[in-house]
């Protein structure tokens, strides 16, 4: 009897060290009823970045400005940002970064946040454990942040941007939702948004490996309603930037939004994929911002197509109409068309946009 005790109990730490039941356990433990959806203000809010504060001294990182938690005035509310970095050679900081605060109540019913944006806390922390295992040299500092108002006004980025000094910041890694999936055939799939800012990250993404499909494009993609995340602040502050999410799902801010309903091999294949892009920016030589348009790259048009056919592919799950099958079969077959251009139309990014906010509002409208 007390062989088999301890042969459990080898078990047990033996899954503890398994990624995929790290990322699980944590996303669980900020999806706690107790903690209300993690509304921003809120004591279920300070619940969650005390969980966050354990996990990032659990995790060793160190504490910035020796706590883990830092409070900021949002207007009439306090919030808390919880910040943890790995020291480099230079004084020149590289950020990881995204928000933990949740929807709470909407609608009268109580949205966990699982995948938005418990995964993406959870992922953070995953990266932080990869990385000060390490023994390689970093020229930059590493700084992880889980910041409180991500939604609304984005108050916690901005404050965490003047306390860090944007001329100390050399780029910004932006989480958010990584472990869904929109629908079955996109099971793989996510999206490194913004590389465009920067030649180093560019650099940094093309030689990233990873057995999932990354649609690797400019962040114009997601903005037909404006920026997405937390990397605004940074980007308004000409600091390079990547937005990185596997999209929002049927579950978006729904009471379905929980811990059951996430890929986490996919969660896992994500932060080992972000492990390799803070590995290179933090050794290489930082390069400046860049601000230009350019014109969709076939990439760009074909990983669109991709998403549309998938959503077609999924039109009985997703209850599509045939006017709606129709409207999506035409979108498709025009991209499909655009990659006939040895270069594309600037102007066409439009459509890229549009086709891609579409598909977005079909699959979180889904019942």
């Amino acid at each position: 009897m007390r062989s088999g005790i301890i042969w459990l109990a080898l078990a047990a730490c033996c899954l503890a060290d398994v990624p995929q039941v790290r990322l699980r356990a944590l996303t669980e433990e900020l999806c706690a009823p107790g903690l209300e959806g993690r509304m921003r203000g809120s004591e279920g809010g300070r619940q969650a970045a005390a969980v966050l504060a354990r996990a990032f001294a659990d995790a060793e990182l160190q504490p910035w400005q020796d706590s883990f938690e830092h409070t900021f005035p949002a207007g009439e509310l306090e919030g808390v940002n919880v910040v943890g970095w790995l020291p480099g050679q230079s004084e020149r900081l590289l950020v990881v970064g995204g928000h933990y605060d949740g929807s709470g109540y909407v609608g009268g019913y109580l949205t966990p946040g699982a995948d938005h944006n418990a995964s993406a806390m959870a992922g953070m922390i995953e990266i932080a454990r990869q990385l000060v295992g390490r023994d390689e040299p970093r020229e930059l500092g590493i700084v992880f942040a889980a910041f409180d108002f991500g939604l609304g006004a984005r108050e916690g980025s901005q404050h965490l941007l003047a306390q860090l000094g944007p001329e100390n910041v050399v780029a910004m890694l932006n989480l958010e939702m990584l472990a869904g999936d929109p629908v079955p055939g996109l099971a793989d799939s996510f999206f490194a948004l913004g590389a465009e800012s920067s030649l180093a990250l560019g650099e940094a993404l093309a030689h990233a490996s990873t057995p999932l499909q990354a649609l690797d494009g400019g962040i114009y993609l997601v903005e037909s309603q404006g920026p997405r995340g937390d990397y605004e602040a940074f980007r308004k502050a000409r600091i390079p930037f990547l937005y990185v999410s596997s999209g929002v799902t049927r579950h978006f801010d729904k009471p379905s939004d929980t811990p059951e309903t996430l890929n986490y091999e996919k969660l896992q294949g994500i932060c080992d994929f972000l492990v390799q892009i803070v590995q290179s920016l933090s050794t290489a030589t930082p390069s400046g911002y860049v601000e230009s348009e350019v014109p969709p790259t076939h990439e760009e048009v074909l990983g669109v197509a991709r998403m549309v056919r998938q959503v077609l592919d999924a039109r009985t799950e997703l209850g599509l109409s045939d006017a709606t099958i129709k409207a999506l079969n035409k979108r498709a077959e025009k991209l499909e068309a655009l990659t006939e251009y040895e270069e594309i139309p600037l102007r066409k990014r439009a459509y890229l946009q549009k086709t891609l906010e579409l598909v977005l509002i079909i699959i979180t409208q889904a019942d």
